[in-house]
């Protein structure tokens, strides 16, 4: 459950038929818990991919709202969907690989203006922290003057790049946490 860049009161689910659906809440919060205030906005079939978890978030300016799945194929998933223009659905951005396992959960969390975490965890026992953030108009992150990139350590690492409200980001995996003895089944900011 989360809101939309526009601000509209959205749920995404997950099931087991291969599909995760996006719910839109056309009324006031006083009138939640009526069905009528529910419609589908979009639902989505991954063929022989099983999405496993959702999360909602909004770019920092919000320009997008973006929905990360967790995947049974080992993968995250991220869908966007500009606030300003009138696309109706939530297109692939891109696809962030590195569990060794089924992902069970993921959550988003706004850091300053132009970066967002991305937290995964899964049944590998990892979780993964992925930094989201805005690329300068020579296509540099705030990652590429780290003290890590000057040693050359992630210079090779893959670094997916979309386009979210018509404004260049990155995806760089920032952290592993490693200490989990079993399946990690739940991640979440506050």
């Amino acid at each position: 459950v989360g809101y939309s860049a526009s601000g509209s009161l959205m749920l995404v689910t997950t099931a087991g038929d291969f599909e995760a659906t996006i719910w839109r809440c056309n009324h006031q919060e006083n009138r939640l818990m009526e069905q009528d205030s529910w419609s589908m906005d979009q639902r989505m079939n991954f063929g022989t991919k099983i999405p496993q978890c959702a999360a909602i978030g909004v770019t920092s300016d919000a320009s997008c709202t973006l929905i990360a799945l967790g995947f049974a194929d080992n993968n995250v998933r991220i869908l966007s969907k500009s606030a300003s223009t009138d696309e109706n659905d939530y297109n692939l951005s891109c696809t962030l690989s590195g569990h060794q396992n089924w992902v069970r959960s993921v959550d988003f969390v706004n850091i300053g203006t132009s970066r967002m975490l991305l937290a995964s965890g899964g049944q590998d026992r990892h979780i993964r922290l992925w930094s989201i953030e805005l690329e300068d108009d020579e296509g540099h992150s705030r990652s590429d003057h780290t003290s890590l990139n000057k040693l050359g350590v992630t210079k090779y690492a893959p670094k997916p790049r979309m386009m979210l409200g018509g404004r260049a980001y990155v995806a760089i995996l920032e952290s592993l946490l490693v200490g989990h003895e079993d399946w990690v089944m739940s991640v979440a900011w506050n």
